[in-house]
């Protein structure tokens, strides 16, 4: 499984090294998903612009990810990371 999302289910509560150790052994599948919501907002906001060859091009681009982060926390009910 992708190591982010061990990772992600780890600060969960999930028992992933089979100790149940992990956040008193408490599986939180709101909070679990939420991490996910806000690690995609995170790569959404770290997307590289590089490519614009104009201000024009760079504010559009910027306007696309403003929107993009915008309709994620609207869409799941999370706060903007």
């Amino acid at each position: 499984m992708n190591e982010r999302i061990l990772e992600l289910a780890d600060k969960a509560g999930a028992d992933i090294w089979g100790d149940q150790a992990s956040a008193g052994g408490h599986f939180n599948i709101e909070k679990f998903a939420e991490l996910i919501v806000q690690a995609c907002i995170e790569a959404v906001k770290n997307t590289n612009t590089n490519h614009a060859f104009t201000t024009y091009d760079q504010n559009l681009i910027e306007a696309t990810v403003a929107r993009s982060i915008k309709e994620i926390t609207n869409q799941f009910g999370v706060s903007n990371v």
